[in-house]
């Protein structure tokens, strides 16, 4: 009897020992660029060579802090130093190297 006991409190050991677990947190290692504006209408960005089309947001919503990043406003970009260029008609409105960090949704006014 006492062996099975032993067996027993061996076994519930064993079972209720879990294994390692590990947790990563932290800011995703990504950025976001919007666009304002006094109106909305439509730019292309470009970014390191790469073309967007999306639509600016009023500046006024911004300040008022109800601009929501969506797919029409929001470029999701990695880390660190980019080449922006911003289009409207045909005619750039906005050239420069921006550095975004991590986490970072940078608003560029137009």
């Amino acid at each position: 009897m006492r062996k099975y006991i032993l067996m027993l409190i061996a076994a519930i050991t064993a079972v209720a020992c879990g294994g390692t677990y590990s947790v990563a947190s932290g800011r995703d290692d990504a950025a976001q660029l919007s666009f304002t504006a006094e109106k909305t209408y439509s730019i292309q960005v470009v970014v390191d060579g790469t073309t967007y089309n999306m639509e600016t947001v009023k500046q006024k919503a911004y300040k008022q802090r109800k601009m929501k990043a969506t797919a029409n406003n929001t470029i999701t970009i990695t880390t660190g130093q980019h080449k922006v260029d911003v289009l409207h008609d045909g005619n750039k409105v906005y050239s420069k190297q921006v550095f975004v960090t991590s986490g970072q949704h940078k608003v560029i006014e137009l």
